[in-house]
This record gives C-alpha cells, sequence and structure tokens, in this order.
C-alpha cells in the first residue's frame, strides 16, 4: 500500500474568501484533512480494533488451509503508516509517495485448482449482498469463508451490505460537491492561479483527466503550480469540508449504516481478542498460536 504523504497544507481556521482579511492561516495537515469526512475516516484510518480482526481472520484462514495440509502465507497486516486515503482532488502534496513492503501473498488460488477451492471455496456456492446500486459476491464456503463466519456469525451479509452502501456514499457524496456553489467558487479561484501561470483547467478534476490521458504531466511545473495554487486559496480545506458536510447529511439519511456498523466490530473485535488471546500480547504475524484452541 502506499504510505501516507506526509506535509500540511495552509488553512484557514474560517474561509475569509481569499480576500486576505478574517483569521490569521494555520497549518492543518493533510491527515487532519482526510478524517473530516465521516464515511471516508470510518473506511480508511486505520484503529487497533481493525488490525486485531484482520490478523484474526488470517490466523483462522491459515490454521483452515493447514488443516487440509496447504500452506497459506497472507501479507503482513497492515500498519497506520499504510494508511492510503482516497484523493479525490487531485495531487495534494509535493511529498513522494513511498510504498512499504509488505511480505506474504493475497489470496490467490495460483495454479493448484485444489488450493483454490479450498481456499475459495466451490465458486458456485456464493453469497451476494446488495447496495442501492451495487451488488457484490463472496464465497459461500472455504477457508477465505470459515473465517469470516467464525468473525461475523450469521451477519456476513449485512456486513457486505454495509460495505456496499457506504462505497456508494462515497461516490453519491463526491458528486453533490461538484454542484456546490462553495466548491465551484473554490474550482473558480484554482483555475484563475492556473491561468496566471499559463495553464488552462477549469478544475483540479480536470487536470487528472490531463495527467492520465496520452499527454500526461508534460509540463513539469504543472505538478508544483497545482499545488501552491490550492495552497494559496485553501482550496483542499474547503473541498474536504464540502465534502463532509454532504457525507454527514447522507449519514442522518442513513442512521443504521455506521450504528451497525460499530456493532459489528464490537462483535468482531471480541472475537478476535479471544483468538489472539490478549490485547497487546500476540504477535503481528498470520502466523501464531493455533487460533482453534480459542474454540
Amino acid at each position: 500500500m502506499i504510505g501516507l504523504a506526509v506535509g500540511s497544507v495552509l488553512a484557514f481556521s474560517t474561509w475569509s474568501g481569499g480576500q486576505g482579511t478574517g483569521p490569521q492561516p494555520r497549518p492543518v495537515s493533510l491527515d487532519a484533512l482526510h478524517r473530516l469526512p465521516p464515511v471516508n475516516a470510518a473506511v480508511y484510518a486505520w484503529d487497533p480494533a481493525g488490525a486485531r480482526i484482520t490478523l484474526a481472520e488470517q490466523r483462522l484462514t491459515v490454521a483452515c488451509m493447514a488443516r487440509h495440509k496447504l500452506s497459506y502465507r497472507p501479507a503482513e497486516p497492515a500498519t497506520e503508516a499504510d494508511v492510503e486515503w482516497p484523493t479525490p482532488f487531485g495531487r495534494e502534496s509535493l511529498a513522494p509517495h513511498s510504498a512499504r513492503s509488505r511480505d506474504g501473498t493475497e489470496p490467490s488460488t495460483g495454479h493448484n485448482p485444489a488450493y483454490g477451492r479450498t481456499l475459495l471455496g466451490d465458486p458456485d456456492k456464493q453469497i451476494t449482498a446488495h447496495g442501492e446500486r451495487l451488488s457484490v459476491s463472496a464465497p459461500a464456503v472455504g477457508c477465505l469463508a470459515e473465517a469470516e463466519q467464525r468473525m461475523l456469525g450469521n451477519q456476513r451479509a449485512r456486513w457486505m451490505r454495509l460495505q456496499i452502501l457506504l462505497q456508494e456514499a462515497q461516490q453519491d457524496t463526491l458528486e453533490m460537491v461538484t454542484r456546490d456553489r462553495q466548491f465551484r467558487a473554490a474550482n473558480a479561484r484554482w483555475s484563475a492561479c492556473m491561468h496566471q501561470e499559463g495553464f488552462d483547467f477549469a478544475s483540479p478534476a480536470e487536470l487528472v483527466a490531463h495527467a492520465q490521458s496520452a499527454k500526461g504531466m508534460s509540463d513539469g511545473r504543472l505538478p508544483l503550480t497545482d499545488v501552491r495554487c490550492k495552497e494559496r486559496d485553501d482550496y483542499l480545506t474547503v473541498a474536504y469540508t464540502r465534502l463532509a458536510l454532504f457525507q454527514r447529511r447522507w449519514l442522518t439519511r442513513h442512521p443504521d449504516v455506521l450504528r451497525d456498523r460499530a456493532r459489528l466490530l464490537r462483535r468482531q473485535d471480541a472475537v478476535a481478542r479471544a483468538l489472539l488471546g490478549s490485547v497487546t500480547g500476540h504477535s503481528d504475524s498470520a502466523s501464531g498460536p493455533n487460533p482453534t484452541a480459542a474454540r
């Protein structure tokens, strides 16, 4: 995973309209801005409970595969340094992204059909969950499914639906932001700043599309100018603040989503604590004491 870029942006405690009046600017970290939208914070922020749950699931899967005399070595559990926040408004800093190497292999059937069937189960046996628009299927049997069943009991489909709804919430609220008056005004300020430096883009989204095209970032000044124009008028604070507003409104209309997610996280964490033996005393590796001993 890509590590979190270290850096800060120039942010105002209250938006001053870029006129040089009002409160003095204060540094706000990108991490703080990423955490403003509550849906994003729920989905992407690292916490110890999530790490315990992942590790417990990994150990359950390893033990299940071992009972079938097969070896399974998952990737090392992610740490807080591995958090990869979405960047819906384009480049946020000039800090280089770095990827931490994590030993292990992601779930794969490889070239061994028996291995894949043991890990992922019968491909004709699936559990499907539906959001408001999207649907997702996952193995109903196999070692991965068995591990999830141990953690969630009969709530797997509900857990999957909650994950889908949160993904849809990110898509829907980002679309709402693009129609927001204050966000559009921020785009206009950014665009004017870019124009002064010889670049004509209506918004950072248009710049991202340009960067992904065949032309790409052909002008080396473009990334620097992009970031400086965002800093000059506090673009990212406006963007993330407005996104946070629309995500809070979405959650108000869907009050059960984070409530049920928290409930199921507590359930999984309780199982994980029992499997791992203690909160701090377990190894941070999937290869540890046999979790079947905790049954």
